[in-house]
């Protein structure tokens, strides 16, 4: 049994091109458009955030009020932006034209960049975050779930998702240090994955599956180490073999966690 993100989650990293960007678009009021130019040739509408269904597809408006889907198209386009060029090199201008939303809906919604930024970590990111920890812990076998998760993530991750890196690191190396307003809400991301893979450790110890003479708290840590430097390697190299390489270490350690 294997876990990954949807397939949507790529086409939203896609639908964010690369533009000149605009690091004084903190306020809103400074955006240039009033209203969004149209999408350039071959640009992708939003799609979905990992773990949710897409807000544009058919029906999507009729499950939630249409401020509600609005909100959730922005966020879409957030994230994909903040990925692919950093928070602060990301541009509203660019989001804008992404989702075809209003600059004064975009304001109605965040006051300015850095709110939106803050919902994006917390509405968009969390949730991506804890798709990698979540299913193993609830899983019959935990240790089991993890090493099959491992495997099929070296073979799933697409050659764009291996240039951009991993979201969550990506915005804790940039924001985390320099900014508190920031730093908390990374870090709560964080400690709730630590604490869902020590659950899972112990879950695997209690029913037999896992060693009991090793710490749940320090497997945590080195794990969810290993996870960030594979991905940080990944996005240096842009090389798939020491991606594949690097997880295939990272199984081995899980071997060595059984009992």
């Amino acid at each position: 049994m294997t876990w990954r993100a949807p397939r949507t989650y790529w086409s939203v990293c896609h639908s964010s091109q690369t533009l000149a960007t605009h690091a004084s678009d903190d306020d809103l009021p400074g955006v240039s458009h009033t209203r969004p130019a149209s999408r350039r040739p071959g640009e992708a509408a939003v799609s979905a955030i990992p773990g949710t269904a897409s807000s544009t597809a058919g029906g999507g408006l009729n499950a939630r009020r249409q401020p509600d889907a609005t909100r959730q198209r922005l966020l879409e386009a957030a994230f994909a932006e903040m990925h692919r060029n950093g928070f602060h090199a990301s541009s509203l201008d660019q989001i804008l034209r992404a989702t075809e939303v209003t600059k004064g809906a975009l304001y109605h919604h965040f006051r300015n960049k850095k709110a939106l930024g803050l919902a994006v970590i917390d509405e968009v990111v969390r949730p991506w975050v804890e798709t990698r920890w979540r299913p193993m812990l609830e899983a019959d076998r935990p240790l089991e779930a993890a090493i099959a998760y491992v495997a099929e993530h070296a073979r799933s991750v697409d050659e764009d998702m291996l240039a951009l890196g991993c979201p969550f690191a990506n915005l804790t190396q940039e924001l985390a240090g320099s900014d508190p307003v920031f730093r908390e809400p990374l870090f709560a991301i964080f400690f709730e994955w630590k604490r869902g893979i020590m659950a899972g450790v112990r879950k695997s110890q209690d029913i037999g599956e896992g060693r009991r003479d090793v710490d749940p708290e320090d497997v945590a840590i080195f794990i969810i180490c290993a996870i960030e430097g594979i991905w940080a390697m990944a996005k240096a190299s842009r090389c798939r073999e020491h991606f594949e390489a690097s997880h295939r270490g990272l199984i081995h350690y899980l071997e060595s966690m059984r009992a």
